[in-house]
């Protein structure tokens, strides 16, 4: 390439260089744009990034190279970068993280994904107290140091999927104080120690999918005061127990498709919850491996064979009204009706309904303020009279 080409460019925010044959970048080629931000020359054949590459280019925010043939940075690289916010190296030669990396204290958000790292030193993120986003999946990843990530106290997502994971320590994500969303999704974790989650009260999303669990105690997850989102679908669970959450939180999605279901009186805590709580996704692929005579029954046939003791419908109705805001009303429908004082919750309560009935049909009159739902083996009635409404027959 040529070092002149991107001269007269002084003003240029943005470069996107990405799926072209570029095997090499001289030191001299960017120094013309000094007011770039962002940087893409992913899916190339870059080999070596020079220390010199970046100089000069104070505005630059994000840097992606990824799917390239890097296997090391030159010390430096991102030094006098002051804005430098994001480095992605995605799906490269790496063998261990670059030190240019582990001693930046301005990098905010790394994706390292697609790496063969194999273990990884207890200290290489020690100094990186900065880090908000750390992306290392599919990493080969198989032991994991418990003071990995001591130091990452500002971490908000943490992605660690589909490596070879097969145990963690009890202390391992104790200092991740700031952590919303964890995905450990793909790996060969069998049991969760109970103090794992300890002490991340700012977690809201966790998967767990797609590994080999087999059972969650309940002290595993109930400290965890803002969880809204679980995904614990392909393992080897048979049962989960209402005491897993915490009565204190306020989960809004669960996911337990392609798990081994033992559907007995255990799991009905599961029916309420997705009538007054839980969206539970995927449920046609939820499927009762026992006992007799329930083996090979979908979940959402089986509830009348549950025989699960029947909640009065007071009680149904003030978990609505505290879950989901809402208000009782009068109107011409007879019985308890309960009018949503945010049209926000519609799709939610929609969505909650058609997962506990079939046989439905869905009718759009004015908008998605107007609507008809009507559930032919439900005792639920929606109707767009003075609102959104929620009508159980009493």
């Amino acid at each position: 390439m040529d070092n002149n080409v991107f001269e007269n460019l002084s003003s240029l925010s943005n470069l996107y260089m990405d799926h072209n044959e570029i095997s090499y970048l001289d030191e001299r080629l960017l120094s013309p744009l000094i007011s770039v931000q962002y940087l893409h020359f992913s899916y190339n054949k870059i080999r070596n990034v020079s220390a010199k590459l970046f100089q000069g280019l104070v505005e630059l925010r994000n840097v992606l190279f990824s799917y390239n043939l890097i296997e090391d940075l030159e010390i430096s690289t991102f030094q006098n970068l002051p804005n430098i916010f994001y480095i992605s190296l995605m799906s490269n030669k790496l063998k261990s993280v670059p030190q240019e990396i582990t001693g930046s204290k301005v990098i905010k958000s790394v994706s390292l994904h697609l790496n063969d790292f194999g273990p990884l030193n207890a200290n290489t993120f020690s100094n990186m107290t900065q880090l908000t986003g750390l992306y290392i999946s599919a990493c080969n990843l198989k032991n994991v140091s418990e003071s990995l990530f001591k130091y990452l106290v500002n971490l908000h997502t943490l992605f660690m999927a589909y490596n070879d994971i097969e145990f963690l320590f009890p202390h391992t994500f104790s200092n991740l104080t700031s952590l919303s969303t964890l995905h450990l999704r793909g790996n060969l974790l069998q049991y969760l120690p109970q103090s794992l989650f300890q002490g991340l009260n700012s977690l809201h999303k966790i998967y767990l999918d797609k590994n080999r669990l087999q059972w969650i105690s309940p002290q595993t997850l109930a400290p965890l005061p803002a969880l809204s989102d679980v995904y614990l679908s392909f393992n080897e669970l048979k049962t989960l127990a209402e005491s897993v959450f915490s009565p204190s939180i306020q989960l809004n999605l669960l996911t337990l498709d392609w798990n081994p279901l033992v559907c007995n009186i255990s799991i009905c805590w599961l029916w309420e919850a997705q009538i007054t709580q839980i969206t539970l996704e995927n449920i046609n692929n939820m499927v009762c491996s026992g006992p007799n005579p329930l083996t090979g029954c979908a979940w959402n046939a089986i509830r009348e064979d549950l025989k699960c003791p029947t909640n009065n419908t007071t009680s149904i109705d003030n978990k609505l009204r505290v879950r989901w805001n809402i208000v009782m009303v009068n109107t011409k429908v007879s019985g308890n009706v309960i009018k949503f004082d945010n049209l926000s919750y519609l799709n939610c309560a929609r969505k909650c309904l058609k997962n506990n009935c079939h046989g439905f049909s869905y009718k759009k009159s004015l908008g998605d303020a107007e609507c008809i739902i009507q559930l032919s083996k439900c005792n639920q009635v929606f109707t767009s009279e003075a609102g959104f409404m929620y009508y159980m027959q009493g």
